[in-house]
This record gives C-alpha cells, sequence and structure tokens, in this order.
C-alpha cells in the first residue's frame, strides 16, 4: 500500500513538473520577444542621430516579433517625452496627444495611443527600472498577463517595453490532461495568489486562492521561494482529503516565480494502492484455502483412509470373522511407509 501511494505521489509529481515547464517555456518566449525588442531599439538609437531615428523601422520589428511567437498577443514600446527622436510636437494626432512615440502592435492593429504616462506596469517599470510581470488581468476578454522592460540608454531609463501573452488556452490545455477530473485538477498562480489558469472551472479565474484558502499559504510561499512542496489538506473545492503538490514556475528575467497547484483527491490518489490491496486480499485467502484442501486430502490418503481400513479389520477380528484378505489389500501400499500406521 504505501509503495503504490508512493509512486503515484512521484507520477503526479512529474507531471505537474511537466506542466509547469510548459509554462515557463512560454514565459521565456515572452521574455526573449522582450529582449529583441529591446535590441532593435538599441541598434536604431545607436546608429542614427536623435532626429535621424525611424519609429517606422521599431514599428516594423514589432511586427516581425509577434509573428515569430505564437505565445503572444501583443507587443509594444513607450517612450518618455521626447525620448526616442525628440519630435514629439510633429506626431501629435488622433489618439496620440503628446506626440510620445508609443506604439502597441498586435496581429490586426497598430495602436498609437499615448495613454501610457498614467498606466501602472509603464510607472512600475521606470521607477524601479527592473523587468516585471503583471498579475493576470482581463484584456478584450482574454485572460492576459504582461512582461514590462526598461529601456536604457546612455546610463538613464527613457521607456519601456510591453509583451502580452495570452493566457486564456492553458486552463483548456490543462483540461485536456489525462486524469483531470472535478477531484483532480490544476491550477497555475500568480506570485500573488490570482488564479491565472485552472483545468475544471473558468469561474475561479481571476480570483485569488489565498483569500479562500489560508492553509495554502504554506506550500503557496514556498514554490514562490523556488521549492517544491508537497501537503495533504481537505479541498475547498471537493471538500475530500487532497493531496496539494506545489511547483515553482520561473518567470524568465525577473527573478520571481509563479506557482503551479495540483490538487488530487486521495481517494484517487490512493485508488491503485487500494485495489493491490485487495487485490492481494484476495490472493492471500485463495492461496489459504489451497493449502487447506491439500491438506486435508493429505491427511486423508496418509492417515484417514489406513486407519478406517485398519478399523474395519480389527471390527471383523472381533465378530470372529478372520477373512481380512480385502483390507490386507488396500493396506499394502501403506506397508513399506516408516510410520506407525
Amino acid at each position: 500500500y504505501k509503495t503504490n501511494v508512493t509512486d503515484r505521489r512521484s507520477i503526479e509529481l512529474e507531471g505537474t513538473r511537466k506542466l509547469s515547464e510548459k509554462v515557463e517555456k512560454q514565459f521565456a518566449s515572452a521574455y526573449q520577444a522582450a529582449v529583441g525588442i529591446d535590441a532593435a531599439v538599441q541598434s536604431e538609437m545607436k546608429h542614427n542621430k536623435k532626429d535621424e531615428r525611424k519609429r517606422e523601422e521599431i514599428i516594423d520589428a514589432l511586427k516581425v516579433i509577434l509573428s515569430q511567437n505564437n505565445y503572444i498577443s501583443g507587443v509594444g514600446v513607450f517612450f518618455d517625452h521626447d525620448a526616442f527622436d525628440g519630435k514629439d510636437s510633429k506626431n501629435i494626432q488622433g489618439a496620440n496627444k503628446s506626440g510620445a512615440f508609443a506604439v502597441y502592435v498586435t496581429e490586426n492593429e497598430v495602436n498609437l495611443e499615448d495613454d501610457h504616462f498614467e498606466s501602472d506596469w509603464y510607472t512600475n517599470v521606470i521607477s524601479t527600472g527592473k523587468t516585471t510581470m503583471l498579475e493576470p488581468y482581463e484584456l478584450r476578454g482574454s485572460i492576459t498577463t504582461t512582461y514590462g522592460m526598461p529601456i536604457k540608454f546612455e546610463g538613464k531609463i527613457v521607456g519601456a517595453i510591453n509583451v502580452d501573452i495570452d493566457l486564456t488556452g492553458l486552463s483548456d490545455e490543462f483540461a485536456a490532461e489525462e486524469g483531470n477530473s472535478n477531484n483532480n485538477f490544476t491550477v497555475l498562480l500568480s506570485d500573488e495568489g490570482i488564479i491565472a489558469a485552472h483545468s475544471t472551472n473558468k469561474d475561479l479565474l481571476l480570483k485569488n486562492a489565498l483569500s479562500s484558502n489560508a492553509d495554502l499559504k504554506g506550500p503557496f510561499d514556498a514554490a514562490k521561494s523556488g521549492t517544491e512542496a508537497l501537503e495533504v489538506q481537505k479541498s475547498i473545492t471537493t471538500g475530500k482529503e487532497s493531496q496539494i503538490i506545489f511547483v515553482p514556475v520561473n518567470v524568465e528575467g525577473t527573478g520571481t516565480n509563479w506557482a503551479f497547484a495540483a490538487i488530487v483527491s486521495m481517494s484517487n490518489f490512493t485508488s491503485d494502492a487500494v485495489v493491490n490491496m485487495y487485490l492481494n486480499i484476495f490472493l492471500n485467502i485463495i492461496t489459504i484455502i489451497g493449502i487447506a484442501v491439500l491438506i486435508f486430502f493429505l491427511i486423508k490418503y496418509y492417515v484417514s483412509t489406513p486407519i478406517s481400513v485398519l478399523e474395519k479389520a480389527i471390527g471383523k477380528l472381533a465378530s470372529y470373522n478372520l477373512d481380512t484378505s480385502k483390507e490386507r489389500e488396500k493396506l499394502t501400499k501403506y506397508r513399506d511407509k516408516p510410520d506407525e500406521i
């Protein structure tokens, strides 16, 4: 039983690791896209005088990078006032009221709106000078997270890069995994505990898992710090005693981790062990019955039968019947046995 439980735990842990690696691959791909955008921006700024820099070159680079990455839904660069080409006043148009170089590219659109100056992600990147990953949020009907990377030039932070990752499909991918059920499901959590993907209940997306279940904080914090954690708890989702498995998800370039959680009902978790246990009990019973039957026939053959014949012969002699030839014939095969009978 214990061996089966241990084996099943190892299998579930390995499966959770593989799902974590799948998400890490998407994050790494998005991060490399941001690095590629930064390289294009640095090249344009280093190799051209400020007033000769071309915004179209950066926009074209964004289109190419977006087309080469299946995991991202949009990319953009957002500069401070006059930080790119010093021509903001000449580029005031439509939704771009300041003329600052701000462009966001999706598969179907190039947006030049300069609404980034008041955006939390932009101000955070500019103030900290660090690459960050936003908490998941809803964008145009999709569950999205965003890489924010500072653009540094000649020792100054002059803008920020934006790479959006569409997480919507992850819930369906996790739901398609073998063994997924209401009692055996997986969840992707941000570094603040926000549910970014759920294999069985999309109604829980963008809700904080820790606010509804404080018992998860221990294993969640372990995963955030880069350590795997396994605990047995009562799941508030299923109401059943469950094996909780937390595996860290590295967010490349940020020094932070999200967490991947697998919740497996102990009834499912120990099902193989229970089956094997009952199978062993059944086989043991069959073996015991077999041995008992064998002993029965051995005793009958070697003890009961010859004693019965002797008893019959003695009965004849007691009745003055000296004809015991039949009994003597039946006992012939026992005469050479080195026992009392």
